[in-house]
């Protein structure tokens, strides 16, 4: 309760008063005076609080300060005796003294109360302010050949430790535009050999790479001359794999940098014979150099050997008759229909090749001639074999056939005329021998006691 003093406008009435009085003879006795009545203490009739609203960053820190107005026109500081409360201490919190501390991005309300009156403050918390802190260039360090590309992507960091790919948004630039450029979306191009800075820039944060460019392969041998061919299995019928005529390799250029596989292409199944290569054959009116693959599912391709990346052979042609698969079964696996390396002859471009095939009674073999210009079959024969007298546990009745269990697994030889094949994994070996124009069967060794 707050006391108030009269003022001194009012004595010289109480004076008047007090004479009128006594000349009157009143009630009052001479010498006495009166006691004015005592003052009501002024009350709070509204609070307001400053400032009346506030921005604050996350952590950042606001002092508030009460006024109360009172009854009787008088103002005064209540911060220090104010009750303070947030609507929301998630976002804000404010102390008895009335200082907030922004917490999390959002609005809250604090009010400072006294007497049944209360002020109110608004404070907003700003969401933290997202900043690029750092950039990544990716992939890694990467190597391309001289006229190949390479896609670059540019992934940046924030303040807020999320990422972003900003690949799009950042700046590319090469340190050195004679050996590698970039273009605005990070795509490199490899143009010479050595080594180059590739940087992704925003502002000033920036993030770098470097780009290794090799040279390019050399160019494709020229054809070879017609009478360097493969033919048969590892180069000759010594099994030899000498070229005794090579002029082209040499110690210089058989390394790692410019000697190695020049191209792949796609076949139906497995390859475990040997391609076979054959130069200048002319192939539906043009002429190619041309490897020829068999497979085990009984199929035998000619590809063009210079067409790099061209996975369309020149031919395609299937071993199989109507109602059979390959052989099944055993090793290798799942099929084993042409296990063996096939064998050309380069003055009639046939080329021999053995398989197993199967129509629902058991594996059969079968000795196929093949036009290696056009893929044709031009002829076939089964391909049987039976000794007499045979002693051994396979006999019967004396006689010893060739079961339909063997696998043909050795390269076919040609020689003066007669094809020459073995087969194995049975329990006798054979060696058989078929005239090369009729295919007629000349001769059978199967190696088995008698």
């Amino acid at each position: 309760m707050t006391s108030r003093n009269l003022s001194a406008a009012s004595l010289p009435t109480i004076f008047l008063s007090f004479i009128v009085l006594s000349g009157c003879g009143g009630g009052l006795s001479k010498g006495t005076t009166t006691t004015p009545p005592p003052t009501a203490p002024a009350t709070i009739t509204s609070v307001a609080v400053t400032p009346a609203s506030a921005s604050l960053n996350i952590s950042a820190t606001q002092q508030l300060t009460a006024n109360a107005n009172y009854s009787d026109r008088t103002a005064g500081d209540i911060t220090s005796s104010a009750t303070w409360a947030s609507s929301n201490t998630a976002v804000a919190t404010v102390s008895s003294s009335g200082l907030v501390t922004a917490v999390a991005a959002g609005t809250a309300d604090i009010t400072a109360s006294d007497s049944g009156q209360k002020g109110t403050a608004s404070i907003t918390v700003n969401a933290p302010q997202r900043v690029l802190t750092a950039i990544a260039v990716t992939p890694h360090n990467p190597t391309i050949t001289a006229g190949n590309t390479v896609q670059l992507k540019a992934v940046g960091t924030y303040s807020d430790n999320t990422t972003t790919d900003i690949t799009g948004s950042v700046t590319w630039s090469s340190s050195a535009t004679s050996i590698v450029t970039v273009n605005g979306s990070g795509l490199v191009s490899g143009v010479a050999a050595g080594p180059a800075l590739i940087t992704a820039a925003s502002g000033s944060i920036s993030g770098s790479d470097t780009v290794t460019v090799n040279s390019p392969p050399p160019p494709p041998p020229p054809p070879p001359s017609g009478n360097i061919n493969i033919t048969t299995f590892h180069f000759d019928n010594k099994r030899s794999g000498l070229n005794n005529s090579e002029t082209m390799l040499t110690p210089a250029n058989v390394n790692s940098q410019s000697f190695g596989k020049l191209f792949s292409v796609t076949v139906d199944g497995y390859a475990y014979a040997q391609p076979l290569y054959m130069s200048g054959l002319t192939i539906n009116g043009a002429q190619h150099n041309v490897v020829l693959v068999s497979t085990e599912k009984n199929n035998v391709y000619a590809f063009d050997a210079d067409s790099y990346n061209n996975n369309t052979p020149l031919w395609h042609t299937s071993l199989l008759k109507a109602g059979e698969s390959p052989a099944s079964g055993g090793n290798p696996a799942p099929y084993h229909g042409s296990t063996s390396t096939p064998v050309v002859d380069a003055g009639s471009n046939i080329m021999y090749v053995v398989t197993a095939q199967n129509a629902g009674s058991g594996n059969t073999y079968r000795l196929n001639a093949i036009d290696i210009t056009t893929g044709n079959i031009v002829k076939s024969a089964a391909i049987s074999a039976k000794v007499t007298p045979a002693q051994n546990a396979d006999a019967v009745n004396g006689t010893l056939t060739l079961p339909s269990s063997c696998v043909q697994r050795t390269a076919l030889l040609l020689d003066n005329g007669t094809i020459y094949f073995g087969f194995s994994a049975c329990d006798s070996g054979w060696l058989l021998a078929y005239d090369e124009a009729t295919l007629s069967q000349k001769g059978v060794f199967a190696v088995g006691p008698n």
